[in-house]
């Protein structure tokens, strides 16, 4: 992207992938100006290794008991096949933790009616993050993903003049 010309980046994750999103910008804050996570997954553990939500025991509770009886476990309505290596994996990553390492202009979006991702793990992780520029927005009555209206578009809208409003 510097050979290109592209003065700054911005990093926008969701759920999965905010956690992905939250590793990166860790282990790279010189490279991400801007971090939008919206509903991230920012406990590994809590998440899909010690489930605390409905959503996550139903998919993920005695996971390696799971797969270690069929080989595979299957996630949501596409029947996404998940193996042994991918939660092995996740015991080696702290999204959170590497978050630590982030300074740079950080807003995380979550619903307070999420079933899938814990807001309450979020909340906490947001609090241990030393970053002056951070900002924590709760959508009162959302569920995961901001599906409906008006958090849709009330979220959308975040997104937007998040990255707009960037300074370059």
């Amino acid at each position: 992207m510097e050979s290109k010309g592209v003065k700054w980046l911005g990093l926008a994750g969701a759920s999965f992938g905010g956690g992905i999103s939250a590793l990166y910008a860790g282990r790279n804050p010189d490279r991400i100006k801007r971090l939008f996570l919206a509903n991230p997954v920012l406990d590994y553990e809590k998440c899909f290794l010690k489930p605390t939500t409905p959503w996550a025991k139903q998919h993920f509770e005695s996971v390696f008991e799971r797969i270690d009886r069929n080989g595979f476990i299957e996630i949501g309505s596409r029947k996404f096949k998940v193996g042994r290596q991918l939660f092995e994996e996740m015991q080696d990553y702290q999204p959170c933790e590497e978050l630590k390492n982030f300074s740079n202009p950080l807003l995380i979006v979550h619903g307070d009616k999420d079933s899938k991702v814990s807001y309450q793990d979020v909340v906490d992780c947001f609090g241990t993050l030393p970053n002056e520029d951070k900002k924590l927005e709760i959508i009162k009555g959302s569920e995961h993903g901001f599906h409906e209206e008006p958090y849709e578009t009330q979220v959308v809208g975040m997104i937007i003049d998040f990255f707009k409003t960037a300074q370059l």
